[in-house]
């Protein structure tokens, strides 16, 4: 844990004097060369002139008043974030088509600087959903997620371009980070939730505030107070993470925090001039690694909580870390310009000038170094599973997970399983629904993605998993087996007492059956214990799936053309079957379509064991 004695070390007696003359000036240059020198780099720059372009062409979108009451009156974020965040698109357009030209050439400024100028006019830096009405600050002093990174991206963008932009926009630039961040966490001394948070915020809003500083505050006693008020939250965020490096939030938050957390640490370690080093940790680098452990196949991940089933990494951060760890994930090729809804800058400019798709000897080291195909990798603290074969070379993968029901990001998932085969889930999670109002309040579990009704566990007794910390799994084993994996869970404590439960094991033994042939097994057994003869009732195994199956009278089948059949098979003397199609909202509220198979035990006793196989045929 860093503290005001090695900072003000660090600080005080900088070496090189100016640090900062290399970083994050050495952004610019980068970004430069890589987008002039190399193939993939002019593409990317003829995508982002173009778009560029295209926003001269159209004018700003407002942010109007009745925008703004959205989320209050009706709970949608949507239409406010859109224009929100177009805005920040904007910006990245502009500056990087600034840092290409060669001079301060006013065609090219000017649009820059109009779009800095209507940022610093908006009524808050925070979105709507995350103000509160009730913390003693107005809402332009709110800090949350989006006003720390609009800090930092106007903090960088004046640090890039300084001797370029107008006098009067880089004051403005200044005075209004002062006004809407430094003024209410440093001088009002305000107490902000995320200071104490153990998941993303902590790590993107202490990260963006410090980079910030780092960039705009010349006195360095003044500066090491400041950084000596957020480091705290930074030690929050790493807590948030056990030993085994995993992130309860899924992937795609692991991208956005732990991100955050990097894109501060390194310039920390370019500022102290290596001095102090946030990523020369054990722990780091476990955390470093999290990816590569549940990457299934491709871009496919396991993506428990609000996480996406597909994600492509951003391949800056991916290069970093397996530059200064060792540990992660090969990076793919460079993103394209709006595949980050948000358009958050310090990504966008760190894919530009971090990634290194060029070096083949790079890329080929790393995937030799992480490769986990034909592993099992047991997280002891987030208590997932997850392995991974070839077969007859194709990857396969199953994973599940045990936990709790009040993690960061939650879903009622305790016993929830993923199948997955050549870059398909076909059980598979739902990851993050649309946001809204409800979706982070009240009725955040009348929502299918969240609710254990849209996860591969059974409704006992017409009830679903409670949640809470009270409702979790005990792991009871699990083990690496020569060809899969096994794994035992106590959900007993799982679901509501009006369940009636006694006890509830549930259990997995996945095997592939070798390299050369086609076929994996999953065996499934849920053994249920009632109270007494009342409480027994209804089980409803469910099994999700973006796949609409095929059914008789005893068993399923879900295919995947050129990829793979699962099946599963039950006597129907035993369970009787149902297929429910239903249209849900995804995370950019495109509709998805969600295949959920019931079997519902036909005659209830005070015991029972369901033994369900699993057959997976590749094509």
């Amino acid at each position: 844990m860093l503290n005001s004695s090695n900072l003000n070390a660090a600080f005080l007696h900088p070496t090189p004097p100016h640090p900062l003359d290399q970083y994050p000036f050495d952004l610019g240059r980068s970004v430069i060369r890589r987008l002039s020198e190399q193939k993939n780099g002019r593409e990317f720059t003829q995508q982002l002139l173009a778009e560029a372009a295209r926003y001269d062409r159209e004018p700003l979108p407002p942010i109007t008043y009745s925008l703004f009451q959205l989320f209050e009156e009706t709970g949608a974020r949507d239409q406010y974030e859109l224009a929100y965040f177009s805005r920040r698109g904007r910006l990245a357009a502009y500056t990087i088509r600034c840092l290409l030209a060669e001079a301060a050439d006013p065609a090219a400024f000017r649009p820059l600087e109009e779009a800095i100028w209507d940022m610093c006019g908006e009524y808050t830096w925070c979105l709507p959903a995350h103000l509160s009405p009730n913390n003693g600050l107005a809402a332009a002093e709110q800090v949350d997620l989006f006003a720390a990174e609009t800090a930092h991206s106007l903090a960088e963008v004046l640090y890039l371009l300084e001797d370029r932009l107008s006098p009067r926009i880089k004051q403005l630039i200044r005075r209004e980070i002062e006004r809407r961040v430094f003024r209410p966490i440093f001088t009002l001394s305000h107490s902000f939730g995320w200071e104490t948070a153990t998941h993303n915020w902590s790590a993107v809003c202490a990260g963006s505030v410090g980079m910030a500083a780092i960039l705009l505050v010349d006195d360095r006693q003044q500066l090491t107070s400041m950084l000596d008020r957020l480091l705290p939250a930074l030690d929050c965020f790493l807590s948030g993470y056990g030993d085994d490096g995993g992130c309860a939030e899924g992937v795609g938050y692991w991208e956005y925090g732990f991100g955050y957390y990097v894109y501060f640490a390194e310039m920390l370690y370019a500022f102290t001039g290596g001095t102090i080093n946030l990523l020369g940790t054990e722990k780091a680098r476990a955390i470093s690694g999290f990816p590569a452990k549940v990457n299934l196949s491709a871009d496919c991940y396991a993506n428990y909580s609000d996480s996406p089933e597909k994600a492509r990494l951003h391949p800056g951060l991916l290069t970093r870390l397996l530059e200064r760890t060792g540990s992660g994930i090969a990076a793919g090729g460079l993103p394209g310009f709006h595949d980050d809804h948000c358009y958050r800058w310090a990504p966008f400019i760190r894919n530009l000038a971090w990634s290194r798709m060029d070096d083949a000897a790079m890329l080929t080291a790393a995937l030799g170094a992480n490769d986990t195909a034909g592993k099992t990798i047991y997280f002891t603290d987030l208590h997932w599973l997850v392995d991974k074969r070839i077969v007859s070379g194709k990857p396969v993968a199953f994973s599940a997970k045990g936990g709790h029901n009040e993690e960061p990001h939650n879903h009622n998932d305790l016993g929830h399983f993923i199948l997955h085969a050549v870059g398909i889930n076909l059980l598979n999670d739902l990851g993050h629904g649309l946001y809204t109002k409800d979706y982070f309040g009240s009725g955040r579990y009348q929502i299918l993605n969240n609710s254990s009704a849209g996860h591969s566990v059974p409704v006992i007794n017409g009830l679903h998993q409670g949640d809470g910390p009270q409702y979790k799994a005990g792991v009871l084993g699990w083990q690496e087996l020569s060809d899969g994996a096994a794994m035992q869970l106590d959900l007993t404590e799982a679901y509501p007492k009006a369940a009636g439960l006694e006890g509830f094991i549930r259990s997995f033994r996945w095997q592939s059956s070798g390299p050369a042939a086609n076929i994996c097994n999953l065996i499934l057994t849920d053994e249920l214990q009632f109270r007494d003869l009342a409480a027994a009732g209804n089980v409803e195994e469910r099994f999700i799936s973006s796949i609409s199956p095929y059914s008789d009278a005893s068993s399923v089948t879900w295919s995947a053309p050129g990829a793979a059949h699962l099946t599963v098979e039950f006597d129907p003397e035993v369970l009787a079957v149902e297929i429910e199609h239903q249209t849900i909202a995804g995370h950019a509220g495109e509709p998805i379509d969600v295949f959920i198979t019931k079997l519902r035990l036909l005659h209830p006793t005070k015991s029972c064991k369901l033994e369900l196989p699993f057959t997976l045929n590749l094509i």
